[in-house]
């Protein structure tokens, strides 16, 4: 939603107001269809990366711990990512409290306090693009390991000297080729207990050959 309403003032957008010149609708508000709409296209312009994250937001729903007495509750994920770094989507909740005072003009105000309990809604948004910041970092980590050259990284960017360049695309290629040759999805849903009354389906790989992206022009962009 930001980024939304920064590209509307950007553009030259203004908040909707009534007649007596009050705010009808926010920046915010109006963001909201936009979103909507948005994030719409993009399930139906890449409808196995938004099945692939709802797979993952419903792991992360009902994965649980069954104790000595068979009672079930909720647990965080864990996953070792492809290079031995271990990753825990734990999310901490917020409490909005209201605090009473009397100071230049201001009555009341509300502070947010974290409060040490694990909150599993924050956790479900989250859990995707940490599982997959977690294999980029495993990739970045491959790549340098076994790059003959000299890397200067940002995450997801490599850079190096001009005459380097192709030692580094050639390691780059293969790392990513030899990475998710694998199952990857094995790292995060192996071995987790799902809620005994909720069914969760595995989504079926697609038709992609891994192979071409040894001879691709343009394997990344």
């Amino acid at each position: 939603m930001d980024y939304v309403v920064a590209d509307m003032l950007n553009a030259g957008y203004t908040p909707v107001l009534d007649d007596d010149g009050e705010v009808l609708y926010s920046m915010h508000k109006l963001s909201v269809g936009i979103g909507k709409a948005l994030r719409s296209g993009v399930e139906r312009t890449v409808p196995a990366a938004a099945e692939g994250m709802r797979y993952l937001q419903n792991l992360c729903r009902w994965a649980v711990e069954v104790d000595g007495f068979g009672h079930e509750s909720h647990k965080e994920l864990r996953w070792v990512n492809p290079v031995g770094i271990p990753v825990i989507n734990w999310a901490e909740g917020v409490e909005v409290k209201q605090v009473q005072i009397k100071s230049m003009g201001v009555s009341k105000i509300l502070t947010s306090m974290y409060t040490g309990i694990y909150d599993k809604r924050k956790a479900c948004s989250a859990v995707a693009p940490n599982f997959i910041h977690s294999l980029d970092g495993a990739h970045l980590c491959k790549t340098i390991n076994a790059a003959p050259c000299d890397i200067l990284p940002i995450h997801d960017s490599f850079a190096t000297h001009p005459c380097d360049v192709d030692a580094m695309r050639y390691t780059l290629v293969h790392e990513f080729h030899s990475m998710y040759s694998e199952d990857v999805l094995s790292l995060i849903d192996a071995g987790i207990t799902i809620q005994s009354d909720k069914t969760l389906v595995r989504p079926a790989l697609g038709t992609m050959n891994l192979d071409d992206v040894l001879v691709a022009r343009f394997p990344f962009c």
